[in-house]
């Protein structure tokens, strides 16, 4: 698991909520799924890839940076390494990103 920050307290959390926008949620489901396990193409808990992250949820390309660079920038999600390919980034859900997805009562 990748150092991490201190979990924001929640008024910090809502109001980085103010700035997502329905594919950030949904980047945050998928990961929450993913890391539970609940992804059916996959048998067990995984990290997604940038790119298999990207398939899952079909925006443009430019489009898919900017939410993941705006979800990274709220602490919601980190990026590691690959662990079979050092080349590639997984994607995680944080403790943050956990308790926004709390908050919005998902």
């Amino acid at each position: 698991m990748p150092d991490q920050m201190m979990p924001y307290p929640d008024e910090i959390l809502v109001h980085l909520m103010g700035n997502f926008t329905l594919p950030h949620w949904t980047i945050l489901e998928l990961l929450s799924k993913a890391e539970q396990g609940e992804l059916e193409d996959y048998g067990g808990p995984v990290q997604l890839s940038l790119t298999d992250l990207h398939d899952h949820i079909k925006l443009s390309q430019q489009n898919f940076r900017a939410q993941v660079s705006l979800l990274h920038g709220a602490n919601a999600i980190a990026l590691v390494t690959g662990v079979t390919d050092q080349r590639s980034k997984n994607v995680i859900i944080t403790e943050n990103g956990r308790r926004m997805l709390e908050l919005r009562g998902i």
